[in-house]
């Protein structure tokens, strides 16, 4: 006897099949990788340089404006030193400009005008300068408000004040243009 055996065939993923495999057997990746940024990537990066880019240059300062109010601390302190000796000692000192720099000195005014810079110190910088006019430094506590004007030759649009109140020591206020 003859027996007839049917096989019925199912479906699947062979390597000869075209579901899911290529002709060469290997799986189809389900989405192409990218091999780059996108657009809108690059533009959110470049919107974040530029911002950050801008804070800080508009953080740095003019380098000119920047030496001026070093010199101007500096000739504040000698001022608050001064200031503090005629307390200590209870003599009247002034402040006084002078061709070359400036001079701590017991007159408002020098004795002759031959040595009027024999007691002047130098600038701290060559380059600056003034045009105030005499402070009384002490020995009283409170002085007079005063307002001392610096600024650099080679860039007198820029300037700096030291100013008190009478009562506080001399502080630093910048004047840009």
């Amino acid at each position: 006897m003859v027996s007839l055996v049917v096989k019925a065939k199912m479906p699947t993923l062979a390597t000869n099949t075209s579901i899911g495999c290529t002709s060469s057997g290997r799986p189809v990746p389900k989405r192409k990788q990218a091999l780059g940024f996108s657009l809108l990537e690059m533009l959110l990066v470049v919107s974040i340089v530029g911002f950050a880019s801008t804070l800080v240059v508009l953080a740095l300062r003019d380098a000119g404006q920047n030496r001026l109010s070093q010199l101007g601390l500096q000739v504040a302190a000698s001022i608050e030193k001064a200031r503090a000796q005629s307390r200590a000692q209870n003599t009247p000192l002034w402040w006084r400009t002078t061709s070359t720099g400036y001079a701590i000195s017991a007159t408002a005014k020098p004795a002759n005008r031959w040595n009027q810079d024999k007691d002047a110190v130098p600038w701290p910088d060559p380059d600056l300068q003034s045009d105030s006019e005499p402070v009384l430094l002490g020995p009283e506590p409170v002085l007079q408000p005063t307002r001392i004007r610096l600024w650099l030759r080679s860039d007198p649009a820029h300037s700096v004040e030291l100013s008190t109140d009478g009562l506080l020591p001399f502080a630093l206020q910048s004047n840009a243009p």
